[in-house]
């Protein structure tokens, strides 16, 4: 893995502090895509179990020549609805791709759709998305952005794909990924961070719940009231259900680190030094010191940025992203097609983004590495 260099990330006043930063997004609100501007999709992931999601098609200003799709994935206990994952479909939208905005198994109402539970390791529920995607709208190019968990599920799957020689993807972005499961429910069980766990369990159990009603006698819910930690829950319930023998195995068999050197498409891991629930030094440290710099993998790890928040003292746009590439090209010229795409982005704006601008730096960046990718593939 070799370090990703492009804008330094400055975070936006008050907010150097990792937790800080993480909650923020929580007291600011942004603006959510409208329900018609998309259709819902319901894909068979595996015999008998369903995800949903909204799929966005590029309208005329999609990128000449390509038919790109962007999936993205959200994280532990959220959904498709989140606003880090409209905020990068509205990006992604603006710069000509078309978005897929995946939920993960049972999440946002779907619990019926599905006799198990999610996890982090469903790599597979990607692939079949992806195939199904591919088949049924004819996407030439595929990048699946995740965020936290979702951000595991990506790299895992690039990574296996890898294995086999597969190009079904054609790049892959990770914002804060826990990519060492058993280091960040360390890290969640510890200290302050237990009010990120109190929170995490609350949901789970809600879903355990509401799951036990429409499969009865599948859990046990005597063990389900005296789960205390979220490695308890998972070692009852998350992996028993998936098929491990406990929480280690789970952690170990989910966990995107077994597989990132199988990587072979372009992958960017996103992770700030400051992040509370993925622990940088443990989590990213060794790999980044030992990988050779070709490797396909990047890692941008900014000071501060929190978990997934990665707020900036500045909004930017679109139009950002041209000088940004083009740096990134060390030295080459941005190729005219990303840049014509990016000049009309900035001119057709988002809706009440003042021209698409936000503060929202990680979303920013996800969005001009698969840019990059789109403009590498279209140079040669």
């Amino acid at each position: 893995m070799t370090e990703y260099k492009t804008k330094a990330f400055v975070p936006a006043p008050g907010l150097r502090n990792g937790h800080l930063m993480t909650i923020a997004p929580i007291f600011r609100l942004r603006a959510q895509l409208p329900a018609s501007d998309c259709r819902r999709l319901t894909i068979e992931v595996a015999p008998g179990n369903y995800v949903t999601g909204y799929l966005h098609e590029a309208g005329p200003g999609k990128l000449p020549g390509e038919s790109a799709l962007m999936v993205i994935v959200h994280g532990l206990e959220s959904s498709a609805q989140a606003s880090y994952v409209q905020g990068l479909c509205k990006k992604a939208l603006s710069a000509g791709f078309s978005v897929f905005r995946m939920n993960m198994r049972n999440c946002e109402g779907t619990l019926s759709l599905s006799h198990t539970l999610y996890n982090a390791g469903l790599s597979d529920d990607l692939v079949a998305v992806v195939k199904q995607l591919r088949n049924d709208y004819g996407y030439k190019t595929v990048f699946a952005c995740g965020f936290s968990l979702g951000g595991n599920m990506v790299l895992k799957a690039a990574g296996e794909l890898g294995r086999v020689n597969s190009r079904l993807l054609d790049g892959v972005v990770a914002v804060s990924p826990p990519i060492e499961l058993d280091v960040s429910v360390s890290a969640i069980e510890s200290g302050v961070n237990r009010l990120y766990e109190f929170n995490f369990l609350l949901g789970l159990k809600r879903k355990i719940r509401a799951k036990e009603k429409l499969f009865p006698g599948k859990f046990d819910m005597q063990r389900l009231a005296s789960i205390k930690t979220l490695r308890e829950f998972d070692n009852y319930f998350t992996a028993v259900d998936a098929g491990y023998d406990g929480a280690a195995s789970y952690y170990h068999g989910a966990s995107a680190m077994r597989c990132l050197s199988d990587i072979q498409c372009p992958a960017l891991i996103i992770a700030a030094k400051d992040d509370p629930l993925v622990p940088f030094e443990a989590s990213f440290k060794t790999i980044s010191r030992s990988s050779g710099t070709a490797h396909p993998v990047k890692l941008l790890a900014p000071e501060h940025g929190g978990h997934v928040s990665f707020i900036a003292y500045e909004d930017m746009h679109l139009g950002d992203l041209k000088h940004v590439l083009s740096r990134e090209q060390a030295g080459e010229l941005l190729p005219e097609l990303a840049a014509k795409q990016l000049s009309a982005g900035v001119a057709n704006g988002a809706g009440d983004w003042k021209n698409g601008a936000d503060p929202y730096w990680a979303e920013w960046q996800a969005l001009a590495f698969c840019l990059k990718c789109c403009a590498v593939a279209a140079s040669k």
